[in-house]
């Protein structure tokens, strides 16, 4: 098996145990036993039957290793060496990996983390190899593995936080993020933004998801996307001088319909639908005040700098995801909920999505009387 071959998460906290699972233990220890990874995890007082078993490609063999506890510093002659990303998804998703493994490797010991290199790296890291990422003393290997050290690999997306003692003492996710920042080039250069900064002082940067949630014939069923009322909302509560709309394409039926509506209302506004993955993300980046779509697309790259000040979601109340969007912002981040009161939308829309007329419809013309906003603490 190759070195970044595919992981598989195997099993889940408080789903009933699978027969595959003893197999797994099985290979588990054995494996582990091989490179002495079972006495690291057991030091860690990791329990085997309660955690996440995930798949590793580490030295050309198939092991099942434990990486959800709290592990102390490591003994670098015993004990892994390096963390190995295995695949990764687009932009924030792989944003979401590497910074779990930088906890991940900060609260072990780790100062070397190895990924394949391939477009979202290229484009973060202007193609360069190896990355030092200030402020965390790790050094990130892209596109090369060194054969020569024991690694510890897994896709590193579901990490488990909220276990006692598993990230203590270890920086928050933006703060991580915000020190990869630092090794990315995340300058401007005469975009929309800064032209539209140049007239006017007080912007709202508004992402709309667009692409494979309208394009594809079986789109992911949770990724439903906000109502034209839930931008609107935004913009009359924030008050800006003017608007950028940020979208790869012009698919989502909301986007023709909110330009309209800035139109009509002399609001001064630019749409960012060149398709050019660096515009949104320095869009984005550069941001004081945000309107988010659904999805992971604007959390990672919000994270990478420290512009943001204002941020509207769209989320069920209470709902977890508003978790997981804070631990990308500062705590000094205004941060807004607006949310669907009557329960008609998340239930018809945002969780189950097929891209269907009506579900299209529902989002150009759901009634803004059935959102209500509350500001997050």
């Amino acid at each position: 098996m190759g070195h970044y071959a595919r992981a598989e998460r195997i099993n889940r906290l408080g789903r009933e145990r699978h027969p595959e699972e003893d197999r797994l233990q099985t290979l588990e220890q054995r494996y582990a036993n091989r490179v002495q990874l079972r006495e690291f995890l057991l030091s860690q007082g990791i329990e085997w039957k309660e955690q996440a078993f995930y798949e590793s490609a580490c030295e050309n063999q198939a092991r099942y290793v434990v990486l959800d506890g709290p592990p102390p510093s490591a003994n670098q002659n015993r004990y892994p060496q390096a963390l190995v990303l295995l695949r990764f998804g687009r932009m924030s998703n792989f944003l979401i990996q590497l910074s779990n493994a930088m906890g991940f490797a900060l609260r072990v010991g780790v100062k070397e983390i190895h990924a394949p290199a391939d477009s979202v790296t290229t484009f973060l890291f202007s193609g360069r190899q190896s990355v030092a990422i200030p402020d965390c003393g790790l050094l990130l290997h892209l596109g090369m593995h060194r054969k020569d050290i024991l690694g510890l690999a897994s896709t590193f997306f579901h990490m488990r936080r909220d276990l006692p003692g598993v990230f203590d003492g270890i920086p928050p996710r933006n703060i991580l993020l915000r020190s990869l920042g630092k090794s990315i080039d995340l300058e401007t250069n005469g975009n929309s933004q800064q032209r539209l900064s140049s007239n006017h002082g007080r912007i709202l940067t508004i992402h709309l998801r667009s692409g494979d949630v309208f394009s594809e014939a079986s789109p992911y069923d949770k990724l439903g996307q906000p109502p034209l009322s839930y931008y609107i909302m935004a913009i009359e509560h924030y008050a800006p001088e003017a608007v950028l709309m940020v979208h790869e394409d012009n698919l989502n039926p909301v986007i023709q319909l909110l330009q309209d509506y800035l139109n009509d209302r002399g609001l001064p506004n630019s749409s960012a639908s060149s398709g050019d993955l660096r515009s949104d993300v320095l869009a984005i980046a550069h941001a004081s005040a945000l309107v988010m779509s659904r999805g992971t697309f604007a959390k990672g790259i919000v994270a990478l700098r420290d512009t943001l000040k204002t941020c509207y979601l769209f989320c069920e109340q209470y709902c977890s995801e508003i978790d997981q969007v804070s631990g990308f912002v500062d705590a000094s981040v205004d941060l807004y909920n607006i949310y669907d009161a009557n329960g008609d939308y998340a239930r018809d829309v945002l969780f189950s999505w097929a891209g269907s007329d009506h579900q299209k419809q529902m989002m150009r013309e759901y009634p803004r009387e059935h959102l209500l906003m509350e500001q997050l603490p």
